[in-house]
């Protein structure tokens, strides 16, 4: 089932039991992955139904390294998941590169939205 959260902002006036079912406090880390990927779809999409632009897919990969960089965190040990999460790097930094090449402007833009400064100097060069 796909489920809606809402911000704890829209959650002022509704009783305790319904923040808790609603809320993204509660939600396990696969549902706040989505969430935070939709919010990123959203920011960087140029019309309704983008989901395919360079800018959208840095986003997404940008959340998904995010949220692996939390999980190394918590589980140093798990070196079967390095190499999905190094297969992600070299992804988003060769779609950087194309965005750079292809439109300066967007680069710079996503580059700043996305705090990617460090990894921008890599491509850069």
């Amino acid at each position: 089932p796909k489920f809606v959260f809402f911000p704890k902002a829209a959650l002022e006036n509704v009783s305790d039991e319904v923040k808790k079912t609603v809320g993204l406090d509660t939600a396990n880390s696969k549902d706040v992955l989505k969430h935070k990927i939709g919010i990123a779809v959203t920011k960087f999409r140029n019309h309704k139904s983008d989901t395919g632009n360079t800018s959208v897919q840095v986003a997404v990969l940008t959340e998904k390294i995010q949220n692996l960089v939390r999980h190394f965190a918590q589980h140093h040990k798990d070196k079967h998941s390095a190499r999905g999460f190094e297969a992600l790097i070299q992804r988003r930094r060769s779609l950087l590169r194309y965005l750079h090449r292809t439109d300066i402007y967007e680069f710079a833009r996503v580059v700043k939205a996305l705090k990617l400064q460090q990894e921008a100097v890599h491509i850069v060069r």
